[in-house]
């Protein structure tokens, strides 16, 4: 937006906060890899994808961890983000670090009702606390939004999506098959019939 086009007489100042507070966003993202080393976000408990130089479709650098309760598990985790970004095989999108940060931080409650001692220790764990974070009771999902057209027992699809010829898979074209012309031999000449 240019504020010295004709459209800024029109901003409201609500409007005009809203862009200040934008810009600010932006200049304190772009700083926030300049400020922080690597050392220090792990810290302070972020990950800043530019300092791997890695930036995933439609999201920031900065990606918080601090959600994870225990410091050495979000220490882990920290290393085990890190060292994705640093891998060939770093997933393309941000799905797969999202997931290992939900998973931290459910790891990370399960542990705080089930073995509080372990919040600063993670030697006082054992296996009994692995299998019952592993056998307990999935989080309740939300529920899937209803899709219309779709109902009890009903598979048709809304009428807006419906193609209105049917399709048919037509064969795929085979090449003709090449004639191998072969070199007369002096049998094959004699056994063709003369015209």
């Amino acid at each position: 937006m240019d504020l010295h086009d004709e459209g800024y007489k029109d901003l409201t100042r609500k409007h005009m906060d809203s862009e200040v507070r934008k810009i600010i966003w932006e200049i304190v993202n772009g700083l926030r890899c300049v400020y922080y080393s690597s050392a220090d976000t792990k810290d302070t408990g972020f990950l800043e994808t530019d300092h791997f130089g890695r930036r995933f479709k439609n999201a920031q650098s900065h990606f918080d961890i601090t959600t994870v309760p225990q410091r050495w598990l979000r220490d882990l985790l920290w290393d085990h983000l890190a060292q994705w970004l640093r891998s060939p095989q770093c997933p393309r999108a941000r799905g797969p670090f999202d997931q290992m940060r939900r998973a931290a931080v459910e790891l990370g409650v399960f542990l705080q009702a089930n073995a509080p001692d372990a919040d600063h220790d993670p030697t006082v764990l054992h296996r009994e606390h692995a299998e019952r974070f592993v056998r307990r009771p999935a989080p309740p999902r939300p529920p899937r939004p209803a899709v219309p057209g779709h109902g009890p027992g009903r598979r048709t699809i809304p009428h807006r999506h419906r193609p209105e010829l049917p399709i048919r898979l037509q064969p795929i074209p085979q090449a003709a098959p090449q004639r191998h012309h072969r070199k007369a031999t002096p049998n094959a000449s004699a056994s063709t019939p003369a015209s």
